[in-house]
């Protein structure tokens, strides 16, 4: 802590009637994410070990996992919505890594999933023949997954605004916020800036904007989709391929909803927390455990299919092994029975 702002904090801070309850702190957000990370860990590691031993080709790019790692362990956010600051509560901190790579790392994995989630929509609505805005050749899919990409991964522009001075951006964001808690004053905290119109910028109309991008691609792929399989099917496809299509699509609109509400949920909280100024840390932390908990629900339709396949493979070896063991006890049991018969 820098000697200014430890004389704000001992003259002014300590003097306010500031919030500063178990929910509001990192270990608030911190103590949950890293419960929840323990709950999720088997379910994480036998889809992982799906993907490497299956790999059934819808699954090929799913990759909430790594978000739930990211959130529940490794770089768990304590985020300062008022000025726009940042604090890693996870194993990165522990190691020594910057608030700023992580900061950049999380973004990028949260692109790198929303881009898995519109390839998988866009391969579900390209493989349907009688779609006629599929795309057919590889050149072009490659061209328009790039400059999604591109287009998505510009949320990381935003860290060019970062002040080089943080102990300055510090006092400057106690302008914005006179009474944060206490791991503003304890802990490395990278601001991202204190400058109220380049916030308001970034929060009404740069991130939504961006969030508004993702969310047209899903929804055209989606529509897409929704009117080649239900409105106006193919003839020429048998119903029970449709059906096995249905059931996919279903699978894969469960699986992209769940962390596509929460995500935006927390834009429209961001939203009505610049036009109110009404969001205080626990609930800030909430929307941070809620996020962590979407990775219990995130099994996907494909991963349960294989693993009932292998419990039904399995209960199959086992009835079979049984039924011999009834028809043949053992080898000194069929040699009695063949020295009686003789």
């Amino acid at each position: 802590m820098s000697p200014e702002l430890e004389k704000y904090y001992y003259t002014n801070y300590t003097k306010r009637n500031c919030s500063n309850d178990f929910l509001a702190s990192w270990q608030g957000v911190a103590y949950p994410c890293h419960t929840l990370q323990g709950i999720a860990l088997p379910f994480q590691l036998l889809t992982l070990w799906i993907i490497i031993n299956k790999t059934p080709t819808n699954m090929k790019s799913m990759n909430c996992v790594l978000v739930d790692f990211l959130v529940c362990s490794l770089s768990t956010p304590y985020v300062f919505i008022h000025f726009l600051g940042f604090y890693g509560a996870g194993l990165f901190s522990w190691f020594g890594i910057s608030n700023w790579v992580q900061m950049v790392t999380g973004l990028m994995v949260f692109v790198g999933m929303v881009n898995s989630n519109i390839f998988v929509f866009e391969s579900r609505s390209s493989s349907l023949q009688m779609n006629r805005f599929r795309m057919t050749r590889t050149s072009v899919r490659i061209i328009y997954h790039v400059v999604s990409f591109c287009l998505n991964s510009s949320v990381c522009l935003f860290m060019l605004f970062a002040p080089d001075d943080q102990s300055a951006a510090k006092l400057d964001a106690l302008k914005l916020d006179p009474c944060p808690t206490r791991e503003f004053f304890m802990n490395d905290i990278l601001i991202i800036s204190t400058d109220i119109h380049t916030i308001h910028f970034i929060l009404w109309i740069g991130g939504p904007a961006i969030m508004l991008h993702m969310t047209l691609h899903l929804i055209f792929h989606a529509i897409c989709t929704i009117y080649y399989l239900y409105i106006a099917p193919s003839k020429s496809i048998s119903v029970e391929t449709q059906s096995n299509q249905r059931k996919f699509f279903m699978g894969v609109i469960f699986q992209t909803t769940i962390p596509m509400v929460v995500f935006l949920s927390i834009v429209v909280l961001i939203v009505i927390d610049g036009v109110k100024q009404g969001l205080s840390q626990s609930i800030m932390n909430s929307v941070i455990i809620t996020i962590a908990a979407h990775g219990i629900l995130e099994i996907h339709h494909s991963y349960r299919r294989v693993v009932l396949k292998m419990l039904k493979k399995q209960k199959s070896k086992s009835k079979i092994k049984d039924t011999t063991s009834e028809r043949y006890p053992s080898s000194v049991s069929r040699e009695h029975a063949t020295n009686l018969k003789e």
